[in-house]
């Protein structure tokens, strides 16, 4: 039977505390991008993790999935850093914002339908192998993935400062929503930030405002609490003070001279750090603390 679009949502790991080795499983890189369902028929629709349609924010996505027989793809739309080679959240999302040109790539690795045929209730590995056969002579490839091995691929991808894993029972159903079939681990990074302001209560330091630049432009990516000894506070506090150039939205705004290195869990939707922690102060030019 033939998948109602309208109401799709996609399949969605719950949060697991550490990689794990088990042949029960298969493992794949936990993506920094946006997640997207491709409905692939005569008309081409790609839809949001909340339904909206943002087929015509993506043009290039569209041209390299005509010829795939219908069918109804996962995956998650990134965009790569020029600097680093790697994913970048704050990027996919100013192409999804400003619809500009940066170039995005789809990382497909499930499918829901093929033809007017429901794979909901295939296990995960029959799923994979469709998904191969459709994609076998497109410009779109699904990912790649690794059985049994979890500890080795979440090693990897914090040596590469990635998001972090996503382990997948080999036998598991596509079910819409949080499922325990599916696993995330995640491994919080690191960012390089310039402060740009701070907020305070009473006398004492709360929070410092944070900026990056990103294509030349200095964009807000939060602020941060967190990790902020006593003795650093009470010395900061009167730099800043000193360093005060206006104020708007509970931020005392600063220039942007200091850096720091923040830990943090993951990109939110508005691109801004979330559950961030100090790590240290750096001594770096504010002009090279890029996204």
């Amino acid at each position: 039977m033939k998948l109602d679009t309208d109401y799709l949502k996609p399949m969605e790991p719950v949060s697991y505390p550490e990689p794990f080795d088990d042949k029960e499983y298969v493992y794949e890189v936990k993506w920094d991008g946006v997640r997207t369902l491709a409905c692939v028929d005569e008309k081409i629709r790609l839809l949001s993790k909340r339904g909206r349609d943002w087929t015509m924010m993506f043009p290039d996505l569209v041209k390299s999935l005509r010829g795939i027989p219908d069918c109804i793809l996962d995956g998650e739309i990134i965009a790569l850093s020029q600097e680093t080679g790697k994913p970048s959240f704050p990027l996919v999302m100013k192409r999804v914002m400003s619809k500009s040109n940066i170039p995005v790539y789809f990382m497909v690795f499930d499918v829901l339908q093929k033809g007017d045929v429901s794979l909901l209730e295939r296990p995960l590995m029959a799923r994979k192998e469709v998904l191969e056969r459709l994609l076998s002579s497109s410009e779109v490839s699904a990912v790649d993935y690794v059985m049994s091995s979890g500890e080795k691929l979440y090693k990897r991808v914090k040596e590469l400062s990635l998001e972090g894993i996503v382990a997948k029972k080999l036998d598991s159903p596509y079910v819409m929503g949080k499922s325990e079939y599916w696993l995330k681990i995640k491994y919080r990074r690191r960012q390089k930030a310039i402060i740009i302001g701070y907020e305070e209560k009473g006398q004492r330091l709360r929070s410092l405002a944070l900026g990056a630049y990103l294509e030349g432009k200095l964009k807000y990516i939060g602020r941060v609490g967190s990790g902020i000894r006593e003795d650093e506070a009470k010395i900061l506090i009167q730099h800043l003070r000193e360093n005060r150039i206006g104020s708007g939205k509970g931020i005392n705004y600063v220039k942007p001279v200091l850096t720091v290195l923040v830990e943090y869990a993951e990109w939110t939707q508005k691109g801004q750090l979330r559950s961030p922690s100090l790590k240290g102060f750096l001594g770096e030019s504010p002009e090279s603390i890029t996204l």
